[in-house]
């Protein structure tokens, strides 16, 4: 392994005592590719770590470290049936769509999506242009006027509170980015595709 500049765990497990505590049907994918998870079990990766590691250092009873290795790779061989058939960029692209669509009214800087994902923001950027054409901030910004879009045609809010619920302090800095988008003024654009 080339680990250079890499940050993480390596982890060695005997195969007797892998075969011993879990099934390694998902495990016979060849080659198997790096690949990401999400938040939710990044934090309980790093926590059956921090338990293993203590166990392992402190009392080591076997059958604790068995069980706490046995969550840990069921935790992870999840996501490879899940994700084995992707590229790592598809991947990483799909995670930061769900990441954008959780918080674009509250989070429209690149630094935070690729941190989100472990990566620099200029590499998170060269895989949205690969893939998309695009950028990681004009993919923001793309679902913050579609959004203010439907609230435009089908809400009942005014310019300011639609600015504000898309995380804007500055409504006239909304508007701005609006007409830059779309080629119309928010206020045009009610008037013209507003419903009911």
């Amino acid at each position: 392994m080339n680990l250079n500049g890499e940050q993480g765990h390596v982890l060695a497990i005997s195969k007797e005592i892998f075969e011993e505590i879990c099934s390694t049907e998902s495990l016979h994918v060849k080659p198997i590719s790096p690949f990401i998870i999400n938040q939710e079990n990044i934090k309980n990766c790093r926590l059956l770590i921090t338990i293993l590691r203590e166990e392992y250092q402190g009392k080591s009873r076997n059958n604790f470290i068995k069980a706490i290795l046995r969550a840990l790779i069921l935790l992870l061989t999840e996501k490879l049936n899940l994700q084995k058939s992707k590229n790592i960029d598809l991947q990483r692209l799909e995670f930061l769509t769900d990441l954008i669509n959780e918080n674009y009214t509250s989070q429209k800087d690149t630094d935070f999506y690729a941190e989100s994902l472990n990566i620099t923001t200029h590499h998170l950027n060269y895989i949205v242009r690969k893939l998309r054409g695009s950028t990681v901030k004009k993919l923001v910004f793309q679902r913050i006027i579609l959004e203010a879009k439907r609230e435009l045609s089908y809400g009942q809010k005014n310019i300011k509170e639609i600015a504000y619920q898309l995380g804007f302090t500055d409504s006239s800095y909304f508007s701005r980015l609006f007409k830059k988008q779309t080629g119309i003024s928010p206020e045009i654009f009610k008037t013209e595709n507003s419903v009911g």
